[in-house]
């Protein structure tokens, strides 16, 4: 350990070392940064910067709800965009037992499939149920799902 680090751990007091020491990473870092500047920490304060960094973190994991949900319904627009110009892809397109124009191993008239684009099936199920709401329903789910998120992951984190 070093001299510096020797000293900025002096601006800690008795018991509060032992919560630093089971904090998260980012969290350690955080508390390391504020030592730096001089920040006298007792365990309470380590206690609160950790429900800050919790409280952050649940925002983030509703951020990426969000998106799941927002990339989900587009992939079914796109879907729906597809349906309306060049068609969706038919059982059988891909090497069926109807007629087809071309080699059956590359035909001329098959519609691109959710597989050719590394679409599972259960992906392409959930963006048709995003994809049938109204943009207010949606704005809705959406709200309700960051209400979820964030509130499981402060009741978990308590």
């Amino acid at each position: 350990m070093s001299d510096e680090m020797f000293a900025s751990l002096a601006n800690i007091r008795p018991g509060a070392l032992e919560e630093v020491a089971k904090a998260e990473p980012d969290v350690q870092a955080l508390i390391a940064a504020r030592v730096e500047a001089g920040e006298i920490f007792t365990a309470a304060r380590v206690k609160e910067i950790r429900k800050e960094a919790a409280r952050e973190a649940s925002e983030q994991e509703a951020d990426a709800a969000e998106i799941r949900m927002r990339t989900t319904r587009r992939l079914d627009q796109m879907r729906q965009a597809q349906k309306e110009t060049v068609g969706l892809a038919k059982g059988g397109d891909h090497g069926g037992n109807r007629g087809i124009d071309g080699v059956r191993k590359t035909p001329a008239n098959a519609a691109p499939t959710l597989a050719e684009a590394g679409i599972d099936k259960n992906l392409a199920k959930e963006g048709r149920k995003l994809g049938a709401l109204s943009d207010t329903e949606f704005e809705t789910a959406v709200a309700e799902t960051r209400k979820a998120v964030t509130s499981a992951a402060r009741s978990g984190g308590s």
